[in-house]
């Protein structure tokens, strides 16, 4: 760049992309990285439509890309963990079920934070306690 500079020519900007799951904060960086809001964000997957070129300066350019998943997940266990990082639009999953599935990860994972925080005995955290609730 410096040579073709020095040779009065002008160099042509580095370009970047943006790319990853929806809902992961892809245009977020990328605003930071402008200093300025120029991709629109939100707080649900999806909000990113099309691809679209943010200037940083004459000699940066970033793509902004939407969210990119499988067209077909392996197992449910990973459409489950998307789902409860909001990588997938509320009306492909049931709520009920994701609920379900997190409060049994919680279970696994933090028992005794989950009966603290909420007043729970064991016996609440039982499967047929917390289809219940």
């Amino acid at each position: 760049m410096a040579r073709e500079e020095a040779k009065g020519m002008k160099s042509r900007p580095i370009r970047a992309i943006s790319v990853g799951v929806p809902n992961v904060g892809k245009s977020t960086v990328l605003n930071r990285l402008v200093n300025r809001r120029a991709a629109q964000v939100g707080n649900r997957p999806g909000v990113t439509k099309g691809q679209q070129w943010l200037k940083s300066s004459d000699k940066l350019e970033l793509l902004d890309t939407p969210g990119i998943l499988w067209p077909k997940f392996q197992s449910q266990e990973i459409a489950n963990k998307l789902a409860l990082t909001g990588a997938i639009k509320e009306n492909a999953y049931s709520s009920d079920d994701i609920a379900l599935y997190a409060l049994g990860k919680f279970r696994e994972t933090m028992p005794a934070g989950l009966m603290t925080r909420y007043r729970l005995t064991e016996a609440d955290l039982s499967y047929q306690m917390l289809t219940y609730y």
